[in-house]
This record gives structure tokens, sequence and C-alpha cells, in this order.
């Protein structure tokens, strides 16, 4: 037994790894937070909207680049260089498998997983693991026949975040948030909706320069606060989405707040 677990490729040894160092040399570096284009700044020079730095002009230049002031002052052109903008992504992983039942050291599998999301989405919303409360969870399916343009509505009081995962997402449907349209916390215990304008449809709220449409894709996490800004789905018709509404308030109106009373959270 001993001889097998000496073969290459089972036991470790300290030469075997002093070897790989050249390889781990060629991979070292600053990589980007992410392959698509987004938001956030990282240490790469691109096209994108923060100034990385002023310098020389040089032939062959954006001449749309130019600093003005920097020109103005010195006399010769600059031009400004740019930092590029990439999205982080966040993976969210469920593992239903009947393993997720079998006990580690301290707890199930699926209670260590449950943990994890909640350490994970408490660093998200800027809630404290022991205060983040979920008050809405459940899988929506929007009808076939879904209003393309229903009146948008803030979430109740204690859903003061809302998540939301897509599961499948038609071509078109996409959450439209109004964070200039009356922004502000429901302090009702249900939700409130939007009337349209007089003489007019709720597609006309639509229409309006506050509707920031996201159109988010498969695959990504819709984060807003829920109970703060108007919203709602637009060409909803066959989407699927897991929604997750959560506060740090340690409000539980439905009584859906698995993390609620129970010792087995209590760990982490």
């Amino acid at each position: 037994m001993t001889a097998a677990l000496d073969n290459p490729g089972v036991r470790l040894t300290a030469d075997g790894l002093i070897a790989l160092r050249p390889l781990a040399a060629q991979i070292a570096g600053d990589p980007a937070l992410a392959r698509l284009p987004g938001g956030f700044v990282t240490r790469r020079k691109g096209h994108g909207q923060e100034v990385a730095d002023v310098r020389l002009y040089a032939e062959g230049d954006d001449v749309r680049h130019l600093d003005r002031g920097t020109t103005a002052r010195t006399g010769a052109l600059h031009v400004r260089q740019f930092q590029e903008e990439r999205d982080r992504e966040t993976l969210l992983v469920a593992d239903f498998r009947p393993s997720m039942l079998w006990g580690i050291s301290r707890c199930f599998r699926s209670v260590a997983a449950a943990e994890i999301f909640r350490d994970g989405m408490a660093r998200l919303t800027g809630i404290g693991p022991q205060d983040f409360t979920i008050s809405e969870r459940h899988l929506k399916v929007y009808d076939e026949a879904a209003d393309p343009w229903p009146a948008p509505h803030k979430d109740r009081n204690a859903s003061h975040f809302s998540i939301g995962l897509p599961v499948v997402l038609p071509e078109g449907s996409s959450v439209c948030v109004f964070p200039d349209l009356e922004p502000g916390p429901n302090t009702e215990e249900r939700a409130v909706f939007l009337s349209p304008p007089p003489g007019g449809t709720a597609r006309d709220i639509y229409r309006s320069a506050r509707a920031e449409i996201l159109n988010e894709r498969l695959g990504d996490m819709v984060v807003f606060l829920g109970s703060a800004l108007f919203h709602e789905r637009v060409n909803g018709a066959g989407t699927s989405v897991l929604y997750i509404k959560v506060n740090g308030r340690g409000e539980d109106p439905l009584g859906e707040n698995i993390y609620a009373g129970n010792p087995a959270y209590a760990h982490a």
C-alpha cells in the first residue's frame, strides 16, 4: 500500500513543487477582476471612463482624448489614458445532491452551504451575518400572457434588498428600476404600486428618462433596494426568477427566514 502511494503524481515532494516554480512565474501578474466590460475599475489600461494618466501626445493618438487643461498649461499637446472597467463576477452554485445531507465535523453539508450563502449575501449587501434576515424567498414564474409593461412597485418594508437570480430569461425580459422617481423607503407592510400618469398607461412610465432598464443576462445576479425604489420586470412572459428579499433588522413577516431560531446557523 505504501509503495503505491510513492508513485509520481500521488505523493507531493519538495523537489516536485520547486520544479513548478517557473510555471508559477509565467502565470503570475495582476489578473483582471473579470472577463467582461463593466462598472468596476481594474489595473488594466483600456477604454473606460476613469482617467489613469496624462501623457504627451504621440502620432496616432485619438484627438478626442486630448486633455485641454494640461495642454493649455504646458503649451504642448497632452492626451488622457483611461482605466478599463470590468464586472465583478459572482457565482452562486446550489448543490441539492443527497451527499449534502451528510454531516461534517460540526453540521450537515447543507447547513454549511446555507451559511456560506448567508455570509456571501451579507457581504454583498453590507448587512452583518448575524443580522441577515430573509423576508421573502420564492421562485416566480411569469405567465406567457403576462403584461409586458406592468405598473412599477416597491416591495414591502421588510424587503429592503431584492436579490434576483434569473433561471429562464427570454430575450427582452429585464428588470427596470426608477432611482429618481419618488425614492425612499416604503413604510407599508405590503407592496405599493405606481399609478399611470393622468390619461396615460403604465407603459408611458417606462418611456420616461427616469427608467433604467438593466438588460441583465442569464447568469447575472440583480441586487437593488427593493423597498426604496420603484421597479418591475418588463417583457416578463416566460421568465423564471429566484427571488430572495432580505433586511438587516430581523423582520420576517412571512416566516421565511431559514436562519431564525436555528442553532445550526449560530456558529458562522
